[in-house]
């Protein structure tokens, strides 16, 4: 029995599929043929060819896999931001900390507006062991200090606004303040002041460390009735603790 011979294929055919094959290899050797130069049959068995190589491969070429690492990217960048945000909030967190630790001083506003004539004393500062009560009793304004601690120091000075002077009734010191003496701060007259008053207290353990107080505030009774007090209070040294 005579053997089948398969035809070889002709040059053209040849170059074609090889360069074909190195198209979906994804090589720029493919430039040096062109379907041109192939018989119509020829053309049908190269595109077969090439549907046979592109199925063949295109499990490697799944874009799903490039949906998943752009995914993949997107995800790392969204972790890489919140990590970003957690640092900025953790860096603000410290530098609070430190610009309170450095400055070490605590602040308070003070603003009491009273009308009423009755007898009312109200609380405007507790703070650092230093208490100043305010009452519009009849009209006339009261100014009282009082402290937790024995043994402080209390001192206040006014100037009257209207005159530019200090007034001398509005003047007081104390170098042995104790909790059993309360002291009033105003005089007569005592409208149109700014009242400074300083107040240190000993330190004798954790729970009474030493510190001072200073208050400025404006003090106005001007009739009507009508009685406020209003300003700033300032705590440096330890912080006294209940």
């Amino acid at each position: 029995m005579g053997r089948i011979r398969r035809k070889a294929p002709s040059p053209a055919m040849a170059v074609a599929v090889i360069a074909l094959v190195f198209a979906v290899a994804g090589s720029a050797v493919a430039a040096v043929a062109t379907v041109s130069v192939l018989s119509k049959k020829e053309k049908k068995q190269t595109r077969k060819i090439a549907r046979d190589e592109i199925n063949r491969a295109a499990p490697g070429l799944s874009v799903a896999k490039a949906a998943s690492a752009e995914s993949a990217t997107n995800a790392t960048n969204a972790t890489n931001a919140t990590n970003a945000q957690t640092a900025t909030n953790a860096t603000n967190a410290v530098q609070a900390d430190n610009s309170t630790a450095v400055n070490g001083v605590g602040v308070e506003g003070v603003v009491y507006r009273q009308n009423d004539t009755t007898n009312n004393p109200q609380t405007i500062v507790n703070l650092g062991g230093l208490i100043l009560t305010a009452n519009c009793n009849g009209g006339n304004l009261n100014l009282n200090a009082n402290t937790t601690v024995s043994n402080a120091t209390l001192s206040s000075g006014a100037i009257n606004t209207d005159s530019g002077q200090v007034s001398a009734n509005n003047t007081i010191h104390l170098d042995d303040f104790d909790t059993t003496t309360g002291q009033g701060l105003l005089g007569a007259p005592h409208d149109n002041l700014v009242l400074n008053v300083q107040y240190t207290r000993p330190g004798s353990g954790l729970l009474t460390p030493p510190g001072a107080i200073s208050a400025v505030l404006m003090v106005d009774n001007d009739g009507a009735p009508t009685c406020l007090v209003a300003g700033h209070v300032f705590e440096s040294g330890g912080t006294l603790l209940p």
